[in-house]
């Protein structure tokens, strides 16, 4: 009798072991599929650039050219499936990095990642991103240009997606025991937005507030001479040239030394109250009789941290009235960065304070509510 208990406990500690290996339990992903070696993370290896799938949904037929650094050079005969081939390929190569940024501009990075991210999806959701996109994705949809070239980015990204088998699927998604989804004109809206709170979503205004209420509006002015207009050069007065350095003073006080608990604004860059350093960029032109080439030269410097995957794809369009290289962001279509057959064009920015505060008073008492909140998140 004992034999049998110990060979039906046996079975069913078996059986456990093997569901939790399969469907995965808490933040432990189902090690049994990821590591199998026939459907698992073992078949994630690199794949031969020319392999593409079976693609269905083109309506002539597209060629895609690699050249020796693995950029594609895709030639299409109609706009249509020019666009379709790109979000085809950005979602072969950078599906995960394009789910995540999306998801991102929408508060969704938890639905993935669990509670690990929800402080993340408070924030988005708390200064409006989520409005700002499905705003965005309107006025995408409201011009009938932009619609067709969204719409077809999209059929592309999702035609790859339809087809993937658990085998194809990115790394990520295996360990996370989850499953892309659809990609729709909501989530390219999203993507802009959050790289527009990357670029633009900074402000200096709690930090000059806490200046001006030290030093008073005079000293503070001096941070923001007014310059004269027109295209005469712009002199530095001597005294401006010192701000920066230790003959700086007011009133005999060493006013750059107060700055020591100001970094973001030594720096010249608060983002969100984080700083990052400084995060500009750049760009410029060589005219042809100064090149040893004898053409014009353009030069782009996004000074855009270093990631992995990179935030840029690079690749060639080619379709009827169009002939682009370039930079594109996976996740969204046409080249940002790059030139055609007329012109070059390069990107910076500014990083201008966007960004206001407002102090908000309620006319009722909210603390019991927010402590029922409070009780609700933890259990």
């Amino acid at each position: 009798m004992t034999r049998y208990i110990i060979f039906v406990v046996l079975i069913l500690s078996n059986l456990g072991l093997g569901y939790i290996l399969h469907q995965g339990i808490g933040d432990l992903p189902p090690m049994g599929r990821v590591l199998n070696p026939f459907q698992g993370l073992w078949r994630n290896g690199p794949e031969h650039l020319s392999d593409l799938q079976k693609i269905t949904g083109l309506k002539s037929k597209v060629e895609v050219v690699w050249d020796d650094h693995g950029v594609p050079h895709v030639f299409a005969q109609n706009e249509d499936d020019l666009f379709f081939m790109q979000g085809y390929l950005h979602a072969r190569h950078r599906l995960w990095q394009m789910d995540v940024q999306t998801r991102a501009g929408q508060a969704r990075v938890s639905e993935m990642v669990g509670s690990k991210a929800r402080e993340f999806d408070e924030f988005v959701a708390q200064i409006g991103l989520r409005e700002a996109s499905v705003k965005a994705r309107d006025e995408i949809l409201s011009n009938e240009s932009t619609a067709a070239v969204v719409k077809a980015y999209l059929r592309g990204v999702n035609s790859y997606i339809k087809n993937l088998t658990y085998r194809q699927l990115p790394v990520e998604y295996k360990l996370l025991n989850t499953w892309p989804e659809e990609f729709t004109e909501l989530r390219v809206a999203a993507f802009l937005k959050i790289m527009s709170l990357r670029l633009a979503g900074r402000s200096y205004d709690l930090e000059l507030t806490r200046l001006l209420k030290k030093f008073g509006a005079e000293k503070v002015r001096d941070l923001f001479p007014l310059f004269p207009e027109g295209n005469e050069p712009i002199i530095y007065p001597e005294e401006l040239k010192t701000l920066a350095g230790k003959k700086a003073n007011f009133n005999d006080h060493n006013f750059v030394s107060q700055f020591a608990d100001y970094p973001k604004i030594l720096n010249g860059f608060a983002y969100l109250g984080k700083g990052e350093g400084f995060n500009g960029s750049n760009n410029w032109a060589v005219g042809k009789s100064r090149s040893q080439s004898g053409h014009i030269l353009v030069a782009n410097d996004t000074h855009l941290n270093y990631s992995l995957p990179s935030i840029w794809y690079e690749m060639h369009l080619v379709a009827p009235g169009i002939n682009v290289y370039g930079a594109s962001f996976p996740g969204t279509p046409s080249i940002i960065v790059g030139f055609n057959s007329k012109v070059s064009w390069a990107v910076t920015n500014a990083a201008p304070d966007v960004m206001d505060f407002f102090e908000v008073k309620f006319r009722n008492d909210f603390s019991e509510f927010s402590n029922k909140i409070d009780e609700t998140r933890k259990h």
